[in-house]
C-alpha cells in the first residue's frame, strides 16, 4: 500500500474505531454484539495491509472480536478461550521477532502480577471450570505482558503501554465478577481495553514499518 493510500486507510480506521467505541458506550443505541465492532475494525484494517508478518495481529483482533461477542452473550468460558487465543497470537509474534530481547526484570514483574491475580482472584471463583480457565488465561496474559516488555525498536514503547493497559483491564474483569463489583466498572474495563487494542494496532504498524504512523 502506497503512503497516500495508507493515510486514507488509517483515517478511515480511526473514524470507524472511534465510532465503534462511541456506539458501545451509548446506551441508547442497541445493536447486536456492538462491543465487538472496534476489534473487528482493527482486524480488517490489519488485513488490508497485506503484510504476512502482521497475520498474528489480524488473527488476534479477530479472536478478540469473537471473545467480545461471546462475552456479550454471557458465555464466559468461550470468551476466555477467544481472548486466550488472541494473547497466544500476540505471544507468538513477540517471541519470534528479531528485536525481542529477553530480560529478567519484566519476567519478575509478570510473575508478580500473575501471583497477585492468582492469590486475590482464584479463591473467589467457585466453579472449577471457570477457575481453571481463569488461571490458564492469566498465564497467557502474563506471557503477553512479558513479551511486550522484551520488545525493542519501533513501536516498543507502545507495545509496553498496551500490555499495561491490558493487564489493568483484564484484572478488573474477574475482580468485579468474582470478588467485589465496583461503580463505573464498564467504563473502567472497556476504556482501558479499547485503549490497549488501539495501542497494539499502532505499535504493530510502526514495528513492521508499514509506513510512518500518521
Amino acid at each position: 500500500m502506497d503512503k497516500p493510500g495508507f493515510r486514507i486507510a488509517t483515517a478511515l480506521t480511526v473514524l470507524c474505531y472511534a465510532a465503534g467505541v462511541a456506539v458501545f458506550f451509548m446506551r441508547t443505541i442497541v445493536l447486536p454484539c456492538k462491543v465487538a465492532y472496534p476489534a473487528a475494525v482493527l482486524a480488517l484494517s490489519v488485513a488490508a495491509t497485506r503484510r504476512r508478518t502482521l497475520v498474528p495481529f489480524c488473527f488476534a483482533f479477530l479472536a478478540s472480536a469473537l471473545g467480545d461477542a461471546a462475552g456479550a452473550q454471557g458465555a464466559f468460558i468461550r470468551q476466555m478461550c477467544w481472548f486466550g487465543a488472541a494473547h497466544a497470537a500476540f505471544i507468538g509474534y513477540f517471541f519470534t521477532r528479531g528485536t525481542c530481547r529477553l530480560r529478567l526484570r519484566p519476567a519478575l514483574v509478570a510473575a508478580a502480577l500473575f501471583g497477585i491475580m492468582l492469590g486475590c482472584l482464584a479463591p473467589g471463583i467457585a466453579d472449577p471450570a471457570e477457575r481453571t480457565g481463569a488461571l490458564f488465561y492469566g498465564t497467557l496474559l502474563a506471557g503477553m505482558f512479558y513479551g511486550a516488555w522484551c520488545q525493542n525498536g519501533p513501536g516498543a514503547g507502545l507495545f509496553r503501554l498496551a500490555a499495561l493497559s491490558f493487564v489493568v483491564s483484564d484484572g478488573m474483569i474477574p475482580w468485579s465478577r468474582f470478588v467485589a463489583p465496583f461503580p463505573g466498572r464498564t467504563y473502567a474495563v472497556m476504556g482501558t481495553y479499547y485503549l490497549a487494542q488501539w495501542l497494539l494496532y499502532r505499535a504493530a504498524l510502526r514495528a513492521e514499518r508499514v509506513t510512518d504512523a500518521v
